[in-house]
Protein backbone atom coordinates (compact mmCIF):
# COMPACT_ATOMS: atom_id res chain seq x y z
CA UNK A 1 0.00 0.00 0.00
CA UNK A 2 3.02 2.27 0.00
CA UNK A 3 4.26 4.11 -3.08
CA UNK A 4 2.62 3.52 -6.49
CA UNK A 5 0.16 0.96 -5.11
CA UNK A 6 -0.96 3.36 -2.43
CA UNK A 7 -1.65 6.09 -4.99
CA UNK A 8 -3.32 3.60 -7.34
CA UNK A 9 -5.96 2.56 -4.80
CA UNK A 10 -6.97 6.15 -4.18
CA UNK A 11 -6.81 7.12 -7.82
CA UNK A 12 -9.27 4.43 -8.92
CA UNK A 13 -11.50 4.99 -5.88
CA UNK A 14 -11.02 1.73 -3.98
CA UNK A 15 -11.61 2.15 -0.25
CA UNK A 16 -9.96 -0.80 1.52
CA UNK A 17 -10.95 -2.41 4.79
CA UNK A 18 -7.50 -3.15 6.17
CA UNK A 19 -7.17 -6.46 8.04
CA UNK A 20 -4.18 -6.01 10.35
CA UNK A 21 -4.18 -9.23 12.36
CA UNK A 22 -5.28 -12.43 10.66
CA UNK A 23 -3.97 -15.14 13.02
CA UNK A 24 -0.34 -16.06 13.68
CA UNK A 25 2.38 -14.13 15.49
CA UNK A 26 6.16 -13.65 15.28
CA UNK A 27 8.25 -16.63 16.38
CA UNK A 28 9.89 -14.59 19.14
CA UNK A 29 6.50 -13.98 20.80
CA UNK A 30 6.48 -17.26 22.69
CA UNK A 31 3.06 -18.96 22.79
CA UNK A 32 1.66 -16.22 20.54
CA UNK A 33 -1.79 -15.13 21.68
CA UNK A 34 -1.11 -16.43 25.19
CA UNK A 35 1.91 -14.17 25.80
CA UNK A 36 1.28 -11.50 28.48
CA UNK A 37 2.39 -8.65 26.19
CA UNK A 38 0.29 -9.75 23.22
CA UNK A 39 -2.32 -6.94 23.51
CA UNK A 40 0.32 -4.22 23.74
CA UNK A 41 2.34 -5.80 20.91
CA UNK A 42 -0.69 -5.79 18.63
CA UNK A 43 -1.58 -2.20 19.54
CA UNK A 44 1.96 -1.02 18.76
CA UNK A 45 1.86 -2.63 15.31
CA UNK A 46 -1.55 -1.12 14.55
CA UNK A 47 -0.43 2.32 15.73
CA UNK A 48 2.52 2.34 13.33
CA UNK A 49 0.31 1.31 10.43
CA UNK A 50 -2.33 3.94 11.19
CA UNK A 51 0.30 6.69 11.38
CA UNK A 52 1.84 5.66 8.08
CA UNK A 53 -1.47 5.36 6.21
CA UNK A 54 -3.59 8.12 7.68
CA UNK A 55 -5.84 8.11 4.61
CA UNK A 56 -7.22 4.65 5.51
CA UNK A 57 -10.59 4.92 7.24
CA UNK A 58 -11.88 1.32 7.54
CA UNK A 59 -10.11 -1.23 9.73
CA UNK A 60 -10.32 -4.83 10.88
CA UNK A 61 -7.89 -4.77 13.84
CA UNK A 62 -8.40 -8.51 14.43
CA UNK A 63 -9.97 -11.13 12.22
CA UNK A 64 -12.21 -13.74 13.90
CA UNK A 65 -11.11 -13.18 17.51
CA UNK A 66 -13.61 -15.76 18.81
CA UNK A 67 -12.35 -18.48 16.50
CA UNK A 68 -8.75 -17.53 17.25
CA UNK A 69 -9.30 -17.83 21.00
CA UNK A 70 -11.31 -21.04 20.74
CA UNK A 71 -9.04 -22.86 18.32
CA UNK A 72 -5.77 -21.82 19.99
CA UNK A 73 -6.67 -22.34 23.64
CA UNK A 74 -9.93 -24.28 24.04
CA UNK A 75 -10.14 -26.87 21.26
CA UNK A 76 -6.39 -27.20 20.68
CA UNK A 77 -6.54 -26.93 16.89
CA UNK A 78 -4.04 -24.05 16.42
CA UNK A 79 -0.77 -22.92 18.00
CA UNK A 80 -0.09 -23.11 20.91
CA UNK A 81 -2.53 -26.09 20.85
CA UNK A 82 -3.98 -25.62 24.34
CA UNK A 83 -7.23 -26.78 25.88
CA UNK A 84 -9.42 -26.00 28.84
CA UNK A 85 -11.34 -23.06 30.30
CA UNK A 86 -8.38 -21.34 32.00
CA UNK A 87 -6.39 -21.28 28.77
CA UNK A 88 -9.44 -20.11 26.86
CA UNK A 89 -9.86 -17.30 29.39
CA UNK A 90 -6.31 -16.04 28.81
CA UNK A 91 -6.74 -16.20 25.04
CA UNK A 92 -10.11 -14.47 25.17
CA UNK A 93 -8.73 -11.72 27.40
CA UNK A 94 -5.70 -11.10 25.19
CA UNK A 95 -7.63 -11.20 21.90
CA UNK A 96 -10.34 -8.82 23.11
CA UNK A 97 -7.92 -6.47 24.87
CA UNK A 98 -5.60 -6.41 21.87
CA UNK A 99 -8.52 -5.42 19.66
CA UNK A 100 -9.65 -2.66 22.04
CA UNK A 101 -6.15 -1.21 22.45
CA UNK A 102 -5.58 -1.38 18.69
CA UNK A 103 -8.82 0.45 18.03
CA UNK A 104 -7.84 3.18 20.46
CA UNK A 105 -4.59 3.67 18.54
CA UNK A 106 -6.49 3.93 15.24
CA UNK A 107 -8.93 6.47 16.65
CA UNK A 108 -6.07 8.51 18.10
CA UNK A 109 -4.77 8.91 14.55
CA UNK A 110 -8.11 9.24 12.80
CA UNK A 111 -11.17 10.11 14.88
CA UNK A 112 -13.58 9.24 12.05
CA UNK A 113 -12.18 5.73 11.52
CA UNK A 114 -14.67 2.89 11.15
CA UNK A 115 -14.41 -0.78 12.14
CA UNK A 116 -15.57 -4.04 10.61
CA UNK A 117 -14.70 -7.33 12.32
CA UNK A 118 -15.72 -10.70 10.92
CA UNK A 119 -16.26 -13.71 13.13
CA UNK A 120 -17.88 -17.09 12.81
CA UNK A 121 -21.66 -17.22 12.96
CA UNK A 122 -22.62 -20.57 14.42
CA UNK A 123 -25.39 -22.57 16.03
CA UNK A 124 -25.40 -25.73 18.14
CA UNK A 125 -28.28 -28.17 17.60
CA UNK A 126 -29.15 -30.63 20.40
CA UNK A 127 -30.31 -34.02 19.12
CA UNK A 128 -31.22 -35.42 22.55
CA UNK A 129 -31.87 -34.38 26.14
CA UNK A 130 -28.29 -35.09 27.25
CA UNK A 131 -26.89 -32.57 24.79
CA UNK A 132 -29.36 -29.73 25.43
CA UNK A 133 -27.50 -28.03 28.33
CA UNK A 134 -24.22 -27.86 26.41
CA UNK A 135 -25.95 -26.68 23.22
CA UNK A 136 -27.70 -23.90 25.14
CA UNK A 137 -24.39 -22.91 26.74
CA UNK A 138 -22.54 -22.75 23.41
CA UNK A 139 -25.38 -20.81 21.81
CA UNK A 140 -24.83 -18.16 24.49
CA UNK A 141 -21.04 -18.31 24.30
CA UNK A 142 -20.96 -17.61 20.54
CA UNK A 143 -21.66 -13.89 21.24
CA UNK A 144 -19.14 -13.60 24.05
CA UNK A 145 -16.15 -12.10 22.25
CA UNK A 146 -18.14 -9.42 20.43
CA UNK A 147 -19.95 -8.48 23.63
CA UNK A 148 -16.64 -8.33 25.52
CA UNK A 149 -14.67 -6.04 23.22
CA UNK A 150 -17.83 -4.06 22.50
CA UNK A 151 -18.15 -3.15 26.20
CA UNK A 152 -21.58 -4.79 26.42
CA UNK A 153 -21.06 -6.92 29.54
CA UNK A 154 -22.81 -5.41 32.54
CA UNK A 155 -23.88 -6.73 35.93
CA UNK A 156 -26.81 -8.70 34.51
CA UNK A 157 -24.95 -10.28 31.58
CA UNK A 158 -26.03 -13.96 31.41
CA UNK A 159 -22.46 -15.32 31.10
CA UNK A 160 -20.83 -13.12 33.73
CA UNK A 161 -20.39 -16.08 36.11
CA UNK A 162 -18.77 -18.06 33.31
CA UNK A 163 -16.33 -15.22 32.68
CA UNK A 164 -15.48 -15.28 36.38
CA UNK A 165 -14.71 -19.00 36.07
CA UNK A 166 -12.40 -18.17 33.16
CA UNK A 167 -10.44 -15.77 35.37
CA UNK A 168 -12.07 -12.42 34.57
CA UNK A 169 -12.41 -10.09 37.55
CA UNK A 170 -14.96 -7.31 37.98
CA UNK A 171 -12.11 -4.89 37.28
CA UNK A 172 -11.40 -6.65 33.97
CA UNK A 173 -15.00 -6.35 32.85
CA UNK A 174 -15.14 -2.70 33.90
CA UNK A 175 -12.01 -2.10 31.83
CA UNK A 176 -13.77 -3.36 28.71
CA UNK A 177 -16.78 -1.17 29.44
CA UNK A 178 -14.41 1.81 29.70
CA UNK A 179 -12.47 0.89 26.52
CA UNK A 180 -15.12 -0.37 24.07
CA UNK A 181 -14.45 -1.07 20.41
CA UNK A 182 -18.00 -0.95 19.00
CA UNK A 183 -18.55 -2.38 15.54
CA UNK A 184 -19.75 -0.30 12.62
CA UNK A 185 -20.23 -3.48 10.56
CA UNK A 186 -20.65 -6.97 11.99
CA UNK A 187 -18.84 -9.31 9.60
CA UNK A 188 -20.54 -12.65 8.94
CA UNK A 189 -18.43 -15.78 8.39
CA UNK A 190 -20.50 -18.89 7.70
CA UNK A 191 -18.86 -22.23 6.92
CA UNK A 192 -20.20 -25.72 6.17
CA UNK A 193 -19.28 -26.65 9.76
CA UNK A 194 -20.72 -23.51 11.39
CA UNK A 195 -23.78 -25.47 12.49
CA UNK A 196 -23.01 -28.27 14.92
CA UNK A 197 -25.12 -31.18 16.04
CA UNK A 198 -24.59 -32.71 19.46
CA UNK A 199 -25.65 -36.17 20.60
CA UNK A 200 -24.86 -38.51 23.44
CA UNK A 201 -21.92 -40.79 22.59
CA UNK A 202 -19.76 -42.66 25.14
CA UNK A 203 -16.76 -42.11 22.84
CA UNK A 204 -17.50 -38.44 22.18
CA UNK A 205 -14.83 -35.78 22.65
CA UNK A 206 -17.07 -33.29 24.48
CA UNK A 207 -17.16 -34.08 28.19
CA UNK A 208 -20.11 -32.66 30.13
CA UNK A 209 -21.86 -33.42 33.45
CA UNK A 210 -24.52 -35.13 31.34
CA UNK A 211 -21.93 -37.45 29.78
CA UNK A 212 -19.79 -37.48 26.66
CA UNK A 213 -21.15 -35.90 23.51
CA UNK A 214 -20.29 -36.18 19.84
CA UNK A 215 -19.81 -32.83 18.07
CA UNK A 216 -20.59 -33.17 14.36
CA UNK A 217 -21.47 -30.97 11.41
CA UNK A 218 -25.24 -30.61 11.48
CA UNK A 219 -27.11 -32.66 8.93
CA UNK A 220 -30.20 -30.45 9.16
CA UNK A 221 -29.11 -26.81 9.17
CA UNK A 222 -30.95 -23.53 9.69
CA UNK A 223 -28.90 -21.91 6.93
CA UNK A 224 -27.13 -18.60 6.55
CA UNK A 225 -30.15 -16.28 6.60
CA UNK A 226 -31.63 -17.61 9.85
CA UNK A 227 -28.28 -17.36 11.66
CA UNK A 228 -27.77 -13.80 10.46
CA UNK A 229 -31.20 -12.95 11.87
CA UNK A 230 -30.18 -14.42 15.25
CA UNK A 231 -27.04 -12.27 15.34
CA UNK A 232 -28.96 -9.22 14.18
CA UNK A 233 -31.50 -9.70 16.97
CA UNK A 234 -28.70 -10.06 19.54
CA UNK A 235 -26.88 -6.89 18.52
Amino acid sequence: MDGPGDDFLRTIGIEPIVDLYHFGSPAWLEHGLMHPVFPEFQAEWVREFARRYEWVQWYTPTNEPYIMSSFAADFGHWYPFLRGPKNFGVALMNAAKGLCLSWEEVRNVRSDARMMVSDTHEYWHALDDASKPYAEFMNQRRFLTQDLYGGRIGEDYPMRDYLSELGFTDWDLEWFQDHPAPLDIVGVDYYPHSEHQLRADPRGAVVTPQGRLADETAEQQFGFAKLVRQYFDHF
